[in-house]
């Protein structure tokens, strides 16, 4: 069972023992996730329709049948609110899977080169060596979710395989992804770190701007030159998220949910969620639970 935690971007890797996670559409709040990143790598899959992706602030459409590689580090938004009838598919992996072991052969020749290199994404085209990508990944996800006996080697063989007509084809189009990270993304993500950690507590702009050594007014211009949104607008997507979990997933009372999630007033919680989600707390939590069932 996912929960929220101090993560950078709040996700449980399931465990260090096999850690992935595989997760669709109803893991997002409002069909948009919450700008992040991780030391993993993440693979989006366009199963249905179109989607965009923000990564860096660059927004790159993923067509169907496309998938998209986003390496470990980069902010990024799955952005699919625009999409109403996409459906789409997110691995979340350590590259340990890969190579097995640290310094081995496969990690230096095949994993590393472009997991530390500057290339912040990777498109997978829907035709030829992509098609390909995308029928493993979907059998990742197949493994993943039915959980039979030896299904982590079977998700282990497909990211494999995946991964091995990726670094055979990946000359094809290695020029375009390459993207340098500079000082201004870097103050965003210890900005965004801060956020990560403290969203639950009562934080407020000046608290985050204090943190990286900015002004309010900087660093709100910062943030949205780079995701589009302001800090705050962001600790509010945090709190929300972090109160789908509660509401799906336990029986805590609203008032214990909204000062475990940094609402000081349980009314202004209600008020903003449902601004929000276009619904009530009560309310999402009967659907959730109504959507786990089915």
């Amino acid at each position: 069972m996912m929960e929220i935690s101090e993560l950078k971007d709040s996700i449980e890797r399931s465990n260090w023992e096999f850690p992935i996670a595989v997760y669709r559409d109803e893991f997002f709040t409002n069909r948009t996730s919450v700008p992040h990143y991780h030391n993993e790598i993440e693979i989006v899959v366009a199963l249905k329709g179109d989607i965009v992706v923000s990564c860096n602030n660059q927004d790159i459409i993923v067509r169907q049948g496309e998938s998209l590689i986003i390496n470990s580090d980069v902010v990024h938004i799955v952005k699919h609110a625009d999409y109403p009838s996409s459906q789409i598919l997110c691995i979340v992996f350590n590259p340990v899977l890969l190579y097995g072991y640290k310094n081995s052969s496969i990690e230096e020749k095949y994993v590393n080169p472009i997991v530390r290199s500057s290339i912040s994404y990777i498109s997978i085209p829907s035709t030829g060596w992509g098609e390909k990508c995308f029928t493993a990944y979907n059998e990742v996800a197949k493994h993943y979710f039915a959980k039979k006996n030896g299904y982590e080697i079977a998700v282990k063989i497909m990211l494999l395989d995946a991964w091995l007509i990726l670094i055979r084809n990946l000359s094809l189009n290695l020029e375009n992804n390459i993207t340098n990270p500079n000082s201004k993304t870097k103050i965003v993500k210890l900005a965004m770190a801060f956020i990560n950690k403290n969203y639950s507590s009562d934080i407020d702009l000046k608290d985050i701007a204090h943190e990286v050594g900015l002004s309010s007014s900087e660093l709100c211009k910062l943030f949205k030159r780079h995701l589009s949104e302001s800090p705050m607008q962001i600790v509010l997507k945090k709190r929300i998220a972090a109160a789908c979990y509660y509401l799906t997933y336990t029986d805590e009372a609203l008032s214990s949910i909204s000062l475990k999630i940094g609402f000081s007033d349980a009314n202004y919680f209600a008020i903003a969620f449902k601004k929000h989600l276009g619904m009530t707390p009560s309310s999402y939590r009967k659907r959730s639970r109504e959507d786990i069932k089915n």
